[in-house]
């Protein structure tokens, strides 16, 4: 238990440094964005995209640091009319299930994702005329993939 403990806090230090660059990324963005259409009337169309695609990877950076540490939201209305005994049991038998049922959920976005990667592959799509648009998307099956291993992981840890 103690080396699933080790290995999923690695993991949040390392989500939470990546978010915390790429949120400082997205105000800089944004801050320059404003400077420029405002102050000097220039506009940059791919500061737009920069911003648009560093809140996907935003998005799956905090899904992730949430689930590494169990606070995903979770309603707890069967627990609360039980007696405390069976709450823990009923309490715990639930998280494994959700761990479980959302490890699987994630694992098929995984697999589903990767099929998407490899059709923007295929087609040649870019992001802005500038950027391959699988280079940016790629966060989709790698951030689906260790959501699956964290749920999984999770089931273990209580």
């Amino acid at each position: 238990m103690n080396i699933l403990r080790r290995t999923k806090k690695i993991l949040e230090n390392i989500t939470a440094y990546f978010a915390s660059i790429t949120l400082l990324l997205l105000v800089f963005v944004s801050f320059l964005q404003v400077i420029l259409r405002n102050i000097f009337s220039i506009a940059f169309n791919f500061l737009e995209i920069i911003m648009r695609n560093t809140v996907l990877w935003l998005t799956f950076y905090g899904a992730l640091l949430v689930s590494l540490r169990s606070k995903h939201l979770s309603i707890d209305i069967l627990p609360i009319f039980l007696e405390r005994g069976k709450k823990y049991k009923l309490k715990r038998g639930l998280d494994i299930f959700v761990n479980i049922f959302s490890g699987i959920i994630c694992t098929i976005l995984t697999y589903l994702s990767i099929k998407f990667i490899i059709m923007e592959i295929e087609s040649g799509s870019y992001v802005g005329n500038m950027l391959p648009a699988w280079t940016v998307e790629i966060i989709i099956p790698i951030g689906f993939f260790l959501l699956s291993i964290t749920f999984f992981l999770n089931i273990f840890d209580k």
